[in-house]
């Protein structure tokens, strides 16, 4: 035995080892496990990029669901409760907004209080979220504050979230809401017929003392229900003819210019909020239940190396 342990030193084999034929697995599964998940993510990220392409109303439809019930709920299994109760109360105001919207016959008064809601909750996380953003470049600053590095990211989060799920809702609420008012159709002929100065949004008239726009095409609105459609809502095109509007016009004011710029900002972030963590959980949920449970060694699965 003594002459055995002399021949082969390079082995590294001390007395009492074992290699068990479940530890060669586990390295094999782990391997197996990492390129699956790899390839998961890599196929997952052309999958959604291509249904936003290909059909984006269902697209946005399925995210703007996403928004409402996604981070809410990892937000409850992480136990932040501030988080959850905002949400709660944003929940319920927006909810008292839609049942306002979807009034037959609708009031005239109705969209600019929809759009004045909306706009005041647009400034308002426009405000958190830059404040935010403020506070983690001073903490970066400051060696040992991990604490506002925190309050930064938070503030920032807070503002991302509420200022895509106030933006994707208006969009949601501006359409179904010009819907019900009859001179707006999905598809096929408006069952009004919209003639002189009435507003296609509201089907309120226009008049010059409440401030008008008149867009290319000549159809004319209310300012604040043209400025929600298109600076809030993001909608580029006229609401009753489809054809597409030239928004400098109502770029004039630096506020505006500053909307449309933070809700393209805020298009940027709406993957990472909905379906990156809906990717990361079903990966996790696949991990947990593929994974191979950790087993003691048995006696018949042991090479016994033993010298």
């Amino acid at each position: 035995m003594e002459e055995l342990e002399y021949d082969l030193p390079e082995l590294n084999i001390t007395t009492g080892s074992a290699i068990t034929v479940d530890d060669m697995m586990e390295v094999q599964d782990e391997g197996l496990y990492g390129l699956m998940i790899i390839g998961f993510l890599f196929f997952s990220q052309f999958g959604v990029l291509a249904w936003k392409k290909y059909h984006p109303k269902s697209f946005q439809s399925v995210t703007l669901v996403g928004l409402w019930i996604v981070p809410p709920v990892v937000g409850l299994f992480m136990k932040n409760y501030i988080y959850f109760s905002t949400w709660i109360l944003f929940l319920i105001a927006n909810f008292l907004i839609y049942r306002k919207s979807q009034e037959k016959p609708l009031k005239p008064e109705t969209p600019r209080t929809l759009y004045r809601w909306f706009a005041i909750i647009h400034k308002l996380t426009y405000t958190v979220g830059a404040i935010g953003y403020g506070v983690f470049l001073v903490g970066m600053f400051i060696e040992g504050q991990t604490k506002i590095l925190e309050i930064g990211l938070i503030l920032a989060f807070y503002g991302l979230y509420f200022g895509i799920l106030n933006k994707d809702t208006v969009d949601e609420l501006s359409a179904r809401m010009a819907l019900n008012v009859g001179y707006i159709k999905k598809q096929g002929i408006p069952t009004k017929n919209l003639t002189g100065n009435v507003c296609s949004i509201c089907g309120g008239r226009v008049d010059n003392e409440e401030g008008s726009c008149k867009l290319d095409c000549g159809h004319i609105y209310h300012d604040h229900c043209i400025r929600g459609w298109i600076i809030i809502g993001k909608k580029a095109t006229c609401p009753y003819c489809k054809e597409k509007v030239e928004t400098s016009s109502l770029t004039e004011n630096p506020w505006n210019k500053a909307d449309i710029m933070y809700s393209n900002f805020l298009d940027f972030f709406r993957y990472l909020l909905v379906w990156q963590p809906l990717i990361i959980i079903v990966i996790e949920i696949f991990t947990r239940m593929t994974g191979t449970k950790q087993e003691m060694p048995d006696s018949s699965n042991t090479v016994n190396t033993n010298i």
